[in-house]
């Protein structure tokens, strides 16, 4: 996560380079479809999975709707960050976001059937208040900067597919003088709400999913499934915004460019995200999505550091406070009593 947020940071905030955000993470997928497709292809560990080599993997293509499930929550969650950025401003978007932990520890307690005692809850509400003193800096950008940021981040945690920024511009959510009533407010902050508990819910449908269902399914035939079914939904996006930006454009050409603007660095981005993204399915399997919470924020404190020292990124005293909280947060959690399973 530390190296694809710094990565993407140079990218397009030193080096000022322009590319689809949805193409980065399209590309991402696929390398995920490949790389797992051919260890399911290989493994012939023991498996509900039925057949061997192509025949097995017709068989997970066939039988994955619980992925696809799963693959609509995300495309939820996407929309409803669309919805609530047209309505909220970004600051209020970053605060609200963070709430994602303690639905996740909600979810997990609820679900997953845990326990997690009053040390563990004050660390995560500790945690909340580090992210988002860590986050305070997006509070000082306009509009359209904050949205191009957050979306861009939303790819970070592999929760959500991202939407290009020159689509940002292009919608509703890039114009910054647009005035909304106090009930759209109202609507907005729903929306993040909403998007918020969807993203707790998601991660704990995948780890169910991963470790108490019925069915005997590998990581890596989870991982086929869910890039499979990821790529289709980004190919419909990826065309949709083509659609949008060539009624947009002025130029023919400029519209009808797949990939333009692709350097090393945009190659990186997508390998590093597709790597990310099959090491969550890790996580989940052998650890579980709070813990993942942990890693994911204590990333952003790490993003935050080396930010400062090697891309003029910023560092005052809200941030060093946040940091010092998400640190005393991560280390509270892990060192406290043990979480015990319901009976």
């Amino acid at each position: 996560n530390s190296g694809h947020a710094l990565l993407t940071r140079y990218s397009q905030g030193i080096r000022k380079e322009t590319y689809s955000s949805t193409e980065v993470v399209l590309v991402a997928e696929v390398l995920k479809l490949i790389a797992s497709g051919y260890i399911a292809f290989r493994d012939v560990s023991d498996t509900d999975a039925v057949g061997k080599g192509f025949a097995k993997l017709l068989w997970l293509v066939l039988h994955a709707q619980k992925i696809i499930v799963l693959v609509l929550l995300y495309s939820a969650g996407n929309l409803l960050a669309y919805y609530a950025l047209a309505r909220i401003e970004a600051s209020v978007y970053t605060v609200l976001l963070q709430l994602k932990i303690l639905t996740t520890a909600a979810f997990s307690v609820i679900y997953m059937e845990r326990y997690l005692s009053s040390n563990k809850w004050r660390a995560l509400l500790l945690l909340v208040i580090g992210c988002i003193l860590v986050a305070s800096p997006s509070f000082k950008r306009s509009p359209l900067q904050s949205c191009e940021m957050l979306l861009r981040a939303a790819a970070t945690g592999n929760d959500y597919s991202t939407p290009s920024v020159k689509s940002i511009r292009n919608s509703s959510i890039g114009n910054a003088t647009t005035a909304v009533s106090n009930w759209e407010t109202v609507l907005g902050v729903s929306a993040i709400l909403l998007m918020v508990s969807i993203t707790g819910y998601s991660a704990i449908y995948f780890e169910k999913m991963l470790k108490k269902e019925g069915e005997k399914i590998t990581i890596w035939e989870r991982n086929f499934q869910l890039a499979l079914y990821s790529t289709l939904l980004l190919l419909g996006v990826t065309l949709s915004e083509r659609y949008i930006n060539y009624d947009n454009s002025n130029s023919e050409e400029e519209s009808s460019q797949y990939f333009s603007g692709w350097t090393v660095n945009t190659v990186m981005i997508s390998l590093i995200q597709a790597t990310g993204g099959l090491l969550v399915a890790a996580t989940l399997k052998y650890a579980d999505a709070v813990l993942k919470t942990l890693a994911t924020s204590g990333s952003i404190v790490i993003s935050a550091v080396l930010g400062y020292l090697f891309l003029e990124g910023s560092l005052d005293m809200f941030v060093s406070l946040g940091a010092l909280c998400t640190i005393l947060a991560i280390t509270n959690y892990t060192f406290s009593d043990v979480t015990n399973t319901i009976s």
